[in-house]
């Protein structure tokens, strides 16, 4: 009760002034439309309005950064640590799974990310949660986007590639390379965060008690369970895309 009295004297001095606000979150990867979902349900109960953009994650860092938007909606705990100035608010609310991805055809297997160090792999440039695992690897390469990612991986030019365990599976099947590539190893899983501009630090306790609310009274639960079915039925009935040739 003290909890909900507190927010909602939070709530009414902050929207009173509070225009719509800006957030920016990683394009292209499935976990960050779950906690995209869960954030806009969030300031839906806030009553504040929020456009969220979705750029590639190191735009989106620089867009935060800058304070060109108000926050990002989902990165992890060491996102914060490589970026000092921004304010993380707690509670987490999603999660992803850090897993590498191989050939068939090549017969790899992997225990933990230490056994990458004999491969050459592929990451999402700008994704923090490959970045920490990749980062000191001595063969490693940096791709736009996860269709281009696979694309290395299929032409060979790499062993091992790293992304989200939903972003790869949608990868496989969307360009029909379920047959021949495979997830092989789970290497990490990590909670998702809002991360605030400094500028914008008073939005951090009351969205911080909506989302202590949410997972209590387990909205969170039914959004996150709605919205994985709804990433399961895109599997399902993804139209094949189009191969991004591999880069040289």
């Amino acid at each position: 009760m003290q909890l909900l009295m507190l927010a909602v004297l939070l709530l009414v001095s902050l929207t009173a002034t509070a225009e719509s606000l800006r957030f920016a979150r990683n394009e292209n990867l499935p976990e960050q439309d779950v906690a995209e979902a869960i954030f806009l349900q969030a300031m839906r109960n806030l009553q504040v309005s929020v456009e969220v953009d979705a750029v590639p994650p190191a735009r989106a860092n620089m867009l935060n950064l800058t304070g060109a938007v108000a926050g990002e909606v989902a990165r992890i705990e060491s996102y914060g640590e490589k970026n000092p100035s921004l304010i993380r608010v707690e509670p987490g609310h999603y999660y992803l799974a850090s897993v590498a991805f191989a050939r068939k055809d090549h017969g790899i297997k992997l225990t933990d990310a230490a056994d990458l160090a004999q491969f050459k792999v592929a990451h999402i440039r700008g994704v923090q949660h490959s970045t920490d695992i990749v980062k000191d690897l001595p063969f490693m390469r940096e791709s736009n986007n996860s269709e281009s990612l696979f694309s290395l991986l299929e032409a060979g030019r790499v062993d091992v590639v790293v992304t989200t365990g939903v972003d790869g599976r949608m990868m496989l099947q969307q360009m029909q390379m379920a047959d021949a590539v495979e997830a092989v190893a789970e290497l990490a899983r990590r909670e998702l965060f809002v991360y605030l501009n400094p500028e914008f630090k008073q939005w951090q306790q009351p969205i911080s008690l909506e989302l202590q609310r949410m997972k209590a009274s387990g909205e969170m639960a039914e959004i996150i369970a709605a919205q994985e079915q709804l990433l399961v039925d895109a599997v399902e009935t993804a139209k094949p895309k189009v191969k991004v040739p591999a880069a040289n």
